[in-house]
Formats: structure tokens, C-alpha cells, sequence
């Protein structure tokens, strides 16, 4: 979580299992971009638009195909209370395209 007033609301969850079709309709029933993907209460990884964009134009059936089959490595995490400026380096230095600032979990989640 970073500070300067950034964080606006929770975080939609799906767990892994679930299928990419219900991790859409939930994405749009929160009218989010994203959704995080929990195994055992952690969080495994983020499932996003362009994940579910990129599965379909490959081909791949948005009902059998299960988010934990397109979801990245374990998203980087930052301390609850980081400032701006290490959040913004982390995205630089991290192999993710952005930061999204509306999440935010205990440490013991990341």
C-alpha cells in the first residue's frame, strides 16, 4: 500500500481453480482491470485484461482454462505504509508493466 491518499478501495480476489470466465465477470461485475489471484490466502498473482485478451485470441477456452493458468510469477509486494517514491522504483526495477495503487493486503498475505 502506498501513501499520499492512493488507496481507494479493496481488491477483487478470485482463488486458483476458478475460471477465467468467472474471473470476468467479476472484473466486470467490480469494474476493475484486474483481479488478484489468492492460493491459501496469498497472493499467487494477478490475473488482468490483456491476460484474458491474449488467452482468447490464442485460442484458449475462457471456460475450461483456470486463472492459475495465466497468471506470472508472484507479484511484487510492498510493505503496508511504503512511500510513493519506493513504490515508483520498484515498478521500474520490477518486470511488471505498472503498479495498480488500490491494493493493498497485511505483509503476511505478499
Amino acid at each position: 500500500m502506498c501513501k499520499d491518499g492512493l488507496i481507494r478501495r479493496s481488491a477483487a480476489t478470485v482463488p486458483v481453480g476458478v475460471s477465467v470466465h468467472e474471473a470476468a465477470r467479476l472484473m466486470k461485475e467490480n469494474a476493475v482491470g484486474l483481479i488478484l489471484v489468492l492460493d491459501g490466502g496469498r497472493i499467487a498473482g494477478i490475473l488482468t485484461e490483456g491476460d484474458i485478451v491474449g488467452a482468447v485470441a490464442e485460442g484458449l477456452d475462457y471456460e475450461t482454462t483456470m486463472v492459475d493458468e495465466l497468471i506470472g510469477s508472484e507479484p511484487v509486494c510492498l510493505p503496508a505504509g511504503s512511500e510513493l517514491a519506493e513504490c515508483l522504483h520498484r515498478e521500474r526495477t520490477s518486470a511488471t508493466r505498472s503498479v495498480d495503487w488500490d491494493i493493498a493486503f497485511p505483509d503476511e498475505q505478499c
